[in-house]
């Protein structure tokens, strides 16, 4: 950890705090939350079902430990200058609070800890982390950690939970955890990336953009209802499971091409999108981890990073070739992921900000509760917020592979969205079963939406008499009329 003695001052709290400069990704959340405040847009909820003798106090005392050893989650932020500076306090506070919902159904749950997710942070005041427990039975609970996005990512939360588990083991075996002081913090990637991009770097990374974003344009999905100018950020989110078998077929097409499960489910996109608008220049934001560095893998803060994926989608190739421009772009750009685009003037910043209506990410492997003497296992829940009007997002397990679809709900209706899931399952589908095939010629359309086009609104059959050609028909109608 980097030595903060020059930058002593005080935090909210009355304590010491030492003042470090804020990331460039921080410096982008702090904008959108004066410009939206108390947007739940940017939290993130993790949760558990916990069922078992809990011991309670022994969980506070972990979360304790845990914030206390990574300085993000002691992080407030404060403006000197006129530039964001993170502001770590010496001991952090945890915030812990309890409520009781004996006998609630999944249902119930999710009501009573929807307004605890979206219970607005104060980025000056913070903590930006807070912990609820939610008591159903004796033995059986939900513990629920709400964490601002500008102090963790995903990548974060599983150190959270897997150093929570190791730490409450430890406290209900009577020893200690023995876990090894982190040896960087936060404060550290943010220096070391002020001093990584000078200058020279950032009139670089501008003319980069430039130049892989000339004449670009966003896509124009098909509305239910709304326009993009009035959206807000509400939104809901979409979930289901690709089975085994194609989970498999997947990951040998990957193996086979020479790429990627990431590659591969980001074209597919790509052909999705391009059916979906009739636009062959498909632009798609790819939120991708951003630990550029091994040393910064274990640290506990916001690494997270968007980059432009742009494809030219040609239905008269195979997919396999599409696959190959994927690959080679995916490359090209996480080769530039040291260069955040937030380093964009402002005005290409925001235009840069319209042109990504959709996104994707994998979402790091997830990482279990362990709790001795108790089962756990983890509990969905949504913000309902959108942060982009489509957010399409994959997690590896062993055997199938998870998603997720975060839409905004101005602009799109639940049976719309679940029938576009429907279309995209069916392209990886057809990929995986012939990566050959021309583009044009994929299936994309489900089984009964084939029906609904052949059959039952064609189901009237009237027989032509008459003109044999269309231009004698067309020559008939003007004589008519």
């Amino acid at each position: 950890m980097m030595d903060p003695e020059a930058n002593v001052g005080t935090s909210d709290a009355g304590g010491e705090a030492f003042v470090f400069p804020a990331s460039f990704g921080q410096e982008l959340l702090w904008l959108y939350e004066q410009l939206q405040p108390g947007t739940p847009a940017y939290h993130i909820p993790v949760a558990f079902r916990i069922r078992g003798p809990l011991d309670v106090d022994g969980l506070k005392a972990s979360l304790a430990d845990v914030v206390q050893r990574h300085e993000a989650l002691r992080t407030t932020f404060a403006q000197e200058g006129g530039q964001l500076v993170q502001v770590v306090a010496a001991q952090g506070s945890l915030v812990f609070s309890e409520g009781d919902a004996a006998g609630a159904d999944d249902e119930e749950i999710r009501r009573i800890l929807a307004p605890v997710i979206r219970t607005p942070f104060v980025l000056e005041r913070g903590p930006l982390f807070r912990v609820h427990l939610l008591r159903i039975a004796p033995q059986d609970h939900v513990l629920l950690l709400t964490i601002h996005h500008i102090v963790s990512d995903g990548i974060s939360n599983g150190i959270i939970v897997r150093e929570l588990s190791e730490f409450y083991t430890a406290k209900v075996a009577g020893r200690s955890a023995g876990l090894a002081e982190p040896e960087l913090q936060y404060a550290d990637y943010s220096v070391w990336q002020r001093e990584f991009l000078t200058d020279t770097v950032r009139e670089r990374q501008r003319a980069y953009w430039q130049e892989r974003l000339e004449g670009a344009q966003p896509l124009d999905l098909p509305r239910d209802r709304g326009g993009y100018q009035r959206a807000s950020t509400d939104g809901s989110v979409f979930r289901w499971s690709l089975p085994a078998a194609l989970t498999e077929g997947l990951r040998q097409l990957a193996g086979g091409s020479g790429t990627t499960l990431f590659a591969v489910l980001s074209a597919a996109l790509s052909v999705w999108l391009s059916r979906l608008t009739s636009r062959d220049d498909v632009v798609i934001g790819l939120l991708v981890s951003g630990r550029t560095r091994p040393e910064f893998e274990d640290v506990v803060g916001f690494f997270v990073n968007t980059l432009v994926l742009r494809a030219e989608v040609n239905r008269q190739e195979r997919f396999l070739d599409l696959l190959g421009q994927v690959r080679d772009s995916v490359r090209q750009l996480l080769s530039h992921q040291d260069t955040p685009f937030q380093l964009l003037p402002g005005a290409e910043r925001e235009a840069l900000a319209e042109l990504l209506r959709v996104s994707f990410a994998m979402q790091p492997s997830f990482v279990p509760l362990a709790l001795a003497g108790c089962h756990t296992e983890p509990v969905l829940l949504s913000t309902g917020s959108a942060r982009f009007d489509l957010t399409f997002l994959a997690t590896e397990r062993d055997d199938s592979l998870d998603f997720e679809l975060e839409y905004k709900a101005d602009l799109f209706k639940a049976s719309t969205v679940e029938r576009w899931v429907d279309q995209y399952t069916r392209l990886l589908e057809a990929v995986a079963a012939n990566p050959a095939t021309t583009i044009g010629e994929l299936p994309v359309l489900t089984p009964q939406e084939r029906h609904t086009l052949l059959v039952e609104w064609n189901a009237t059959q009237v027989e032509v008499t008459g003109p044999a050609t269309i231009t004698e028909a067309f020559e008939a109608a003007v004589a008519r009329t």
